[in-house]
């Protein structure tokens, strides 16, 4: 044989990186916050490599709108070709790479205060019409209609004139007009010591 014309080529491995991440609904994307993992393919030699490419240096172009709902997503996320080539380079070039994603849009928090006032002796009124409420939390302009509220009040029906008593909670929250607010984004909760009737 001649020895200098023997050839055994290694082509590149196939290799799947997984990008994932996760925001709270309404707020914006970042470009760099997420995690990769390698979901098949990689050598195990090649641990150390791939922990080494630098991925918080990555730009990662998230396509998700900052209104989209509370859910899990796939297809949001990808690579900028700058960073593609950073994690070929940092492996050495031996491998074909797929990217998958997920990223989750997580509840905002929203709080709220009820207020009111009744008659002493009378009951006490359960339409969101008889309150005031001021929310903190809601997102991007959205609005609540506090009068299609029902309104949850234990204050006894002895309870003094003058008193101040605790609105035990809200229920059944709308928005107000077409700004766009739903109940399932939002984890709500009531300012409970604020909360007077």
């Amino acid at each position: 044989a001649v020895e200098a014309n023997n050839k055994y080529t290694s082509t590149p491995a196939s290799l799947t990186i997984n990008i994932d991440g996760s925001r709270i609904y309404g707020d914006t994307n970042d470009t760099s916050d997420y995690n990769y993992s390698a979901a098949s393919g990689l050598k195990t030699w090649d641990q150390t490599k791939f922990n080494n490419v630098g991925w918080d240096d990555l730009t990662v172009n998230n396509t998700s709108d900052v209104l989209d709902d509370v859910n899990s997503y796939t297809g949001k996320l990808s690579l900028d070709a700058t960073s593609k080539n950073t994690v070929s380079t940092g492996l050495t070039n031996n491998y074909n790479i797929t990217y998958t994603d997920s990223f989750a849009i997580n509840k905002a928090d929203l709080t709220y205060v009820a207020k009111g006032t009744r008659v002493y002796g009378e009951a006490n009124s359960t339409s969101g019409e008889d309150y005031s409420f001021t929310f903190d939390g809601l997102k991007n302009g959205q609005t609540i209609d506090g009068d299609k509220l029902t309104v949850t009040n234990n204050t006894s029906i002895q309870a003094n004139a003058g008193s101040n008593q605790t609105v035990a909670s809200a229920s059944g929250f709308k928005a107000s007009g077409s700004t766009g607010f739903k109940e399932s984004n939002y984890n709500i909760s009531t300012v409970e010591a604020s909360n007077k009737y």
